[in-house]
């Protein structure tokens, strides 16, 4: 799994513009950081990503659904 999850990264990062161009950039990352954290976590033990967003509030109001699983919605 370790040949693959680095083949895998490597591809990844070879075709770079081509991944954000049919993606995104936001895309991009996100799946360079999965891939990332999964061959760490083969080599190192598992890990944790804690995922925190933060709201700069316009005049006391955030704009944002109060639990995580509106976002989705």
């Amino acid at each position: 799994m370790l040949t693959t999850l680095r083949h895998w990264i490597r591809r990844l990062e070879e075709r770079a513009v081509e991944a954000k161009q049919i993606a995104s950039e936001t895309t991009y990352r996100i799946w360079r950081l999965h891939l990332a954290m999964g061959l760490r976590g083969f080599v190192d033990g598992p890990l944790n990503l804690y995922q925190t967003l933060l709201v700069k509030s316009e005049r006391g109001g955030k704009g944002l659904p109060l639990r995580r699983d509106d976002w989705y919605a």
